[in-house]
């Protein structure tokens, strides 16, 4: 009968071993991560050029929800220039951010003044409040790559833009 508690003993503790060892705690290069990606919003929303030199890396790529890629820290802050030209009190909340080794994806509530052509529209002086998500990558404190999906229908919508299915106006 004793053999058969120490073997449930050892068994318990194997138990405990495995379970603690599966709540592992987040890794320092993924809290490291975040904080790079919120400083980079951050520096975003207050059009801190010079913070910005210092979290994206001079070769880094910007996906662009069109398809479209921009290569290059220069690239990346003309399509940033663009777009707060159209909307300079524009703002990123992070709803959620989830980081898994170098990539880091944040759920985010974007808002602002539309106040300069936008795509084609013409300053309405609407405010505009959309939701997207991006991915960055991350590599020795500074971003690599960026990818943006954003609620572009959502935001054109709130701009006084109609969507028609294509043909429908033939």
């Amino acid at each position: 009968m004793s053999g058969q508690r120490n073997h449930a003993g050892h068994l318990v503790f194997v138990i405990a071993l495995i379970m603690v060892g599966c709540q592992r705690p987040p890794s320092d290069v993924t809290t490291t991560n975040k904080e790079v990606v919120r400083a980079y919003m951050a520096a975003l929303d207050a059009q801190d050029f010079t913070a910005l030199s210092d979290l994206l890396v001079e070769d880094c790529v910007i996906h662009l929800p069109d398809g479209t890629d921009r290569v290059g820290r220069d690239a990346a802050f003309q399509v940033i220039r663009g777009f707060y030209t159209s909307v300079p009190d524009y703002t990123h909340g992070i709803e959620e951010m989830i980081a898994e080794g170098d990539l880091v994806a944040v759920r985010v509530k974007y808002g602002g003044t539309h106040q300069g052509e936008f795509l084609g529209v013409a300053p309405t002086g609407r405010q505009v409040d959309y939701a997207g998500m991006f991915f960055v990558k991350v590599a020795d404190g500074v971003l690599t790559e960026v990818w943006f999906v954003d609620d572009d229908l959502n935001l054109l919508s709130q701009l006084g833009m109609e969507v028609v299915p294509k043909g429908s106006l033939d």
